[in-house]
This record gives structure tokens, C-alpha cells and sequence, in this order.
């Protein structure tokens, strides 16, 4: 690759090297071939890309791959804790970025600490199936986040965009009797009327501003946002909300 022109040109570069280092890694010649794009959970890195060219790249690894590539490079018995696996997979991308930016072309690519969680793949991705014969097969997906474009008053703007709103994960609402709530205890259970596999929402104040899942980020809760609050569904939802 004699010219990086956009962000997707270093994906596909990584998406190559991640094959070559998985062989590397794994002792054998990896191979590789396109896939669906899978629509299960999984680990994400999400590396910020600087530079000659700038966005956002996630690299997401099957759960399951992701286990048994972590099993195979570090020799451990039964399934890796998460530590285990993350490690492995921060270090597997960590060698393939370091061999994109070893490319003619790309010295000027520079990347950031990556940012490990779990989650669904992002949209946009390209999924493909790397395989290992005979000692393992990972299934991973990689997707671009190009730069958000400033507009021409972004400046007259900063004072404003400093201010600190507090930002509120609501995962269910109820209505319970004043006895009820008297009542209540610890070891007390509360039925909040909806699926674990239902997004939550996200408020600013009472203002419903999106909807999201839960993932795991460093060790710690946080929302992955898949749906902005601009339709007059998600609208609906939240004065029906309100109302309760």
C-alpha cells in the first residue's frame, strides 16, 4: 500500500495484519476469508487514529474466538478469565496497528491507547474468519469511524459545550403503593416491568436523549448508544414515561 488515502485504506491494512500476527502468535499460517457480519455480542477495541488520517477504527472479536485464541496463546487450562482474554486481544491488535504504521506510507499514522469493551459490531463493519489449522479459528470484524466535520461556529460554541449536564442511565420505571415501598428491605425484589435485553435510556435531566445497551468497560458498567432520540417513537416512549 504505497499512499494511505482514508481511514478505511488502514483498516483494511489491519485487518490483514491481524491475520498475519494471529499466525504468528499461534504458531502456524493463518488464513483468512470474508464473513457475515454477526449480529452477537463480543469484545471491542476501539483504537483513536491520528495523523495522515484521522477517525476511529473498532476491532471486535467473537466471544467465543476471542476465548479460545486467548486459551491457545497463553497455554492456560478451561476457559480465560476476562482479564486473560482482554489481554490477549489488546495485544494482538496492539502488533497488528504496530505493523500497519510499519508499512511504506504509513509512518505518519499515529494511534492512541485503545479503549477495550464489549459489545455488537459496529455498523458499517467488514467481518472476516481467520483460521489457524489444527490449533484455532477467530472470528472478528472491523469498522471505521470517520472524523465528526467542526461547523463554521464551533468556536462561539466551546463556552457552551463546556457546561457539565448530568447524564442519567434509567433501566426501568414502576409504580408501587405507599405500603409496598414501606415494606421494603434488603433481599426486597423489585419487578421493573421490562426484558434484560431491552435497551435502557439515557437522560439529560427528564429529557429522554437516546436509548442504548449496557456493556463492560474496564471493569465498569457503561452504555453503548444505538438509537438517537429523534423519532417520534422514541418521543412517544418518553412522555409515556413521564406520565407514569
Amino acid at each position: 500500500m504505497a499512499d494511505i488515502l482514508s481511514i478505511d485504506d488502514v483498516a483494511r491494512a489491519l485487518v490483514e495484519e491481524l491475520t498475519t500476527v494471529c499466525g504468528t502468535r499461534l504458531g502456524g499460517e493463518a488464513t483468512s476469508a470474508p464473513a457475515d457480519v454477526p449480529a452477537t455480542s463480543g469484545w471491542t477495541l476501539t483504537l483513536p487514529v491520528t495523523g495522515a488520517v484521522e477517525g476511529r477504527i473498532t476491532a471486535w472479536y467473537e466471544t467465543s474466538s476471542a476465548a479460545a485464541y486467548a486459551k491457545a496463546v497463553s497455554g492456560t487450562d478451561g476457559v480465560p478469565a476476562d482479564e486473560v482474554i482482554g489481554q490477549a486481544l489488546s495485544d494482538l491488535t496492539h502488533d497488528a496497528m504496530a505493523a500497519v504504521q510499519a508499512r511504506p506510507g504509513c509512518a505518519n499514522v499515529n494511534c492512541g491507547a485503545p479503549t477495550l469493551s464489549q459489545g455488537r459490531v459496529p455498523a458499517g463493519a467488514r467481518a472476516c474468519f481467520i483460521a489457524v489449522p489444527n490449533v484455532a479459528s477467530c472470528l472478528l470484524a472491523v469498522g471505521v469511524e470517520p472524523p465528526v466535520a467542526m461547523s463554521a461556529g464551533h468556536d462561539r460554541l466551546g463556552a457552551v459545550l463546556n457546561v457539565d449536564l448530568p447524564l442519567v442511565v434509567r433501566f426501568g420505571r414502576t409504580v408501587m403503593p405507599l405500603r409496598a415501598v414501606a415494606d421494603l428491605g434488603p433481599g426486597s425484589v423489585i419487578d421493573m416491568g421490562r426484558s434484560p435485553d431491552e435497551p435502557v435510556d439515557l437522560l439529560v435531566g427528564e429529557r429522554l436523549i437516546a436509548r442504548g445497551e449496557v456493556v463492560v468497560v474496564g471493569g465498569h458498567y457503561g452504555v453503548r448508544i444505538t438509537q438517537l432520540a429523534s423519532g417520534r417513537e422514541i418521543g412517544a416512549k418518553d412522555r409515556e414515561a413521564r406520565a407514569l
